[in-house]
């Protein structure tokens, strides 16, 4: 079997090895040529905890799908330290359980004095269980704990992303947190720089992060540390804490607990690659049809209000049958341009499939829906104008509004005959209406 895009999904490092265990049977039905060095050759069929010591304990608590749980674990036969993440997923109605191992023994030896051991394992201990409670949040939520841990007295996070630069800072003293967009640039880069903790001066720090740190009101006077920056699928992010006379800096020395904050951040950033997959459209990035149906259950029949956006693309099978496929594609990625562009946190937009689009307006008045749809047809223009390719996007709408209670399906109703009527006078005389 091919597991190939479950473990691409999975692995946050390049270092280590994968094996996948079939739940059912508990026997290996995969490990890659890592681990097969380590445990032996041919161990697919084989009963796991025959193979790996750490299965034969079951030290793991039950494990969710589509998230990931690390334990640290160690081989007294081989005399490895293994940092050991798991989680499950279903392939070909069974269920698989995917193991992925990184060689922390480098870190572990690093003291060889039995105190100094024993204050390490309990700083790494406390600080990776702080972390653990985090594992399923957002990498701003681990924030407070990296602050709080190494008594710092703020915390900057960059992160560059489509495009874009995201910012998040945190400041101890006021348990605040901000958020910050732009577009990303060239001289953003520097921000990042290579992987590994470096301290700095302010004057030192690469000019984004200056004016990034004096925004927050951030000490020109005190030093930075970046503790950790990398690269996780097309994403770079870099962690900057700001250090003063209440800063632990033995706990700012050891390496692991910057592996740590690593690790969380791209399990962070992963589970919200897996989310964001799930939750929408390949094609044209709207929300899909099961992100629809999802608020449809918990969220808009319980509105205080509701406008109801109903879209079809004129056209699509006639671009299809006499440009090809692709130009259809472009023109169904200019109508998610047009709705894009008006969407907002109150505004969701939905391809729900083929040619056919919704767009759901949340606690706004009946007096915006005529202007929404103006801008919306303002936008629909624009991105015929920018693509002037000799196929323009003609879309039909129809809308529908009301005040709680109302039924939301017979909202659907309206907003769908609306549409029609509107495909209608759109539609050149004798053309079928579909």
């Amino acid at each position: 079997m091919d597991f190939s895009a479950e473990i691409a999904r999975f692995v946050t490092a390049a270092v280590g090895g994968i094996y996948i265990v079939d739940e059912q049977t508990r026997e290996i039905a995969f490990a890659d040529p890592f681990v097969e060095r380590l445990y032996g050759p041919a161990l697919a069929g084989k009963r796991a905890a025959d193979v790996f010591p750490w299965e034969a304990r079951s030290l793991h608590a039950p494990l969710a799908r589509g998230e990931a749980t690390e334990w640290e674990c160690v081989d007294r036969e081989r005399k490895i330290y293994w940092r050991l993440h798991h989680g499950l997923f279903d392939k070909d109605g069974a269920t698989y359980k995917i193991g992925q191992l990184t060689d922390t023994t480098e870190y572990m030896l690093l003291s060889q004095e039995v105190t100094e051991y024993s204050v390490l394992s309990e700083k790494v201990s406390t600080f990776q269980s702080a972390m653990l409670e985090k594992i399923s949040a957002s990498h701003s939520a681990l924030l407070p704990v990296v602050a709080g841990f190494f008594k710092t007295p703020r915390i900057y996070f960059l992160l560059a992303r489509n495009g874009r630069l995201e910012t998040a800072a945190y400041a101890a003293g006021a348990g605040a947190e901000t958020r910050g967009r732009a577009p990303l640039a060239p001289a953003h880069d520097a921000a990042f720089g290579a992987p590994g903790r470096i301290e700095l001066g302010f004057a030192d720090l690469a000019e984004p992060v200056r004016a990034f740190i004096a925004a927050q009101g951030g000490e020109t006077r005190n030093r930075y540390v970046r503790l950790c920056a990398g690269t996780f699928s097309d994403q770079r992010y870099a962690l900057y804490l700001e250090l003063d006379e209440r800063t632990d800096r033995k706990a700012l020395d050891i390496a692991i607990l910057a592996a740590i904050i690593a690790l969380c951040v791209e399990n962070s950033l992963l589970r919200e690659e897996i989310i964001y997959e799930s939750e929408h459209d390949k094609l044209t990035g709207l929300y899909n049809k099961g992100k629809y149906l999802a608020r449809l259950k918990n969220e808009y029949p319980h509105l205080d209000s509701v406008a109801i956006f109903n879209f079809d693309v004129n056209y699509l099978k006639q671009t299809n049958d006499r440009y090809g496929h692709e130009a259809g594609d472009r023109l169904l990625m200019k109508a998610a341009a047009s709705i894009r562009q008006v969407t907002s946190e109150n505004v969701h937009g939905y391809r729900l499939g083929g040619d056919e689009y919704l767009m759901i307006a949340c606690n706004g008045k009946e007096a915006d829906v005529e202007p929404l749809k103006a801008r919306w047809e303002e936008a629909l223009a624009e991105v015929n104008r920018e693509t002037g390719d000799g196929i323009p996007c003609i879309i039909a709408v129809g809308t529908a509004f009301a005040e709680k209670p109302y039924d939301f399906a017979e909202l659907m109703k309206i907003a769908d005959a609306r549409m029609y009527e509107d495909k209608r006078r759109k539609k050149k005389p004798g053309e079928e209406i579909r």
